[in-house]
């Protein structure tokens, strides 16, 4: 269901895209929608707890709906600079499974992907929730072409040559589509997945790209989980994974059919699944995963109540980026891949003026 609340410009109001998300609840029996992607989102200026967005993301979890929101493309400042906590609202929110980008070097090999430097990176401004979940392919994704539109006419050169009704753009508004995919192959593999056991399972299943990036300084100075979540999507992993368990089966039994998944082949090499997830405000791994079992299969809201500080996993506070941070006066689209290198829009209109990421 594609529901229209951004203009031919990629600009609209929060008041369209709350009434998108009240339409996906009370028609989701009707239409069957399991899993929400919202490619879009506006500088964060409250707490998710009180914002509208948020708000109405929680109701769609609580009702069952996946809601995949992206990450936001402020990872730098107009300087070029890494900056933390630029991610977007709704991702903010908790109950959103928020994605960030990663940059497959246009290889089918894994083993040269990297975080891409515009990817909003956590925390989360005001409530300093971790974020994002994970990462996936966001960097020049070839999708399909709308001849004549607005991007079509503004960056002609982002036109596949060689077939004529497709397109290249990069962000993270083209790796959450890839999550939403993935949900919902996993959905169909096992229909009674509910949103907190998925996002377990694609955290758990996710390739931590630390090892890869152990010479990046951004990365090795510890801020891994503020930049990739529990890491890169690995969907098939994650499929299997989806596979395998029964959320029906009482209390003390088991609910693995078989083991889950530890790494998958993927363009010829072997993918390490992270085996680790995030809740609360605790790193899991390992055998402790399974003492969150009854919450993982809870409809309650979970995740993210606190930065993962403290615990040797995420080091110190001046993390932060506090010259520099990203959640000022201006909506960031800039990224010379993406959108040309000086396409900055002000957020005038009181924070109501959505930019799709």
């Amino acid at each position: 269901m594609a529901l229209k609340v951004l203009d031919s410009t990629g600009a609209g109001y929060v008041s369209n895209v709350l009434s998108a998300l009240d339409w996906c609840v009370q028609n989701k029996n009707t239409y069957g929608i399991r899993v929400i992607n919202m490619s879009l989102g506006h500088a964060t200026v409250e707490s998710s707890a009180t914002d509208p967005l948020c708000a109405a993301v929680r109701q769609c979890v609580q009702a069952g709906i996946v809601v995949v929101c992206s990450a936001g493309n402020k990872g730098k400042n107009t300087a070029g600079n890494l900056v933390y906590g630029g991610i977007s609202t709704p991702g903010n929110e908790p109950a959103a499974l928020t994605v960030g980008a990663s940059n497959t070097v246009e290889t089918i090999a894994r083993g040269d992907d990297l975080i891409c430097s515009y990817s909003s990176r956590g925390p989360t401004a005001v409530n300093l929730h971790s974020k994002p979940d994970l990462v996936a392919p966001g960097n020049k994704i070839v999708s399909l072409r709308s001849v004549g539109s607005h991007l079509d006419t503004l960056y002609p050169t982002n036109r596949v040559t060689e077939y004529s009704n497709y397109y290249t753009l990069s962000g993270t508004s083209m790796a959450a589509p890839q999550v939403a995919g993935t949900l919902a192959l996993m959905l169909q593999a096992n229909p009674q997945l509910i949103p907190n056991m998925v996002k377990a399972v694609l955290q758990y299943t996710a390739e931590d790209l630390r090892p890869k990036n152990s010479l990046n300084i951004e990365l090795s100075k510890g801020l891994k989980l503020l930049t990739q979540g529990a890491g890169n999507l690995n969907t098939i992993a994650a499929v299997q994974a989806a596979q395998v368990i029964n959320p029906l089966v009482p209390v003390g039994q088991s609910w693995l059919s078989a083991p889950l998944p530890v790494s998958s082949v993927i363009g010829g090499g072997v993918v390490l699944c992270s085996q680790q997830l995030f809740h609360r405000d605790r790193r899991m791994s390992g055998a402790n995963i399974l003492a969150v079992r009854q919450a993982l299969f809870s409809a309650t809201v979970l995740w993210g109540d606190t930065v993962l500080w403290g615990d040797g996993t995420v080091s110190e506070n001046n993390e932060v980026d506090t010259d520099a941070p990203a959640w000022s006066s201006q909506v960031l689209w800039g990224d010379n891949v993406l959108w040309g290198d000086s396409a900055t829009y002000g957020d005038s209109l009181q924070g109501n003026l959505l930019f799709g990421d």
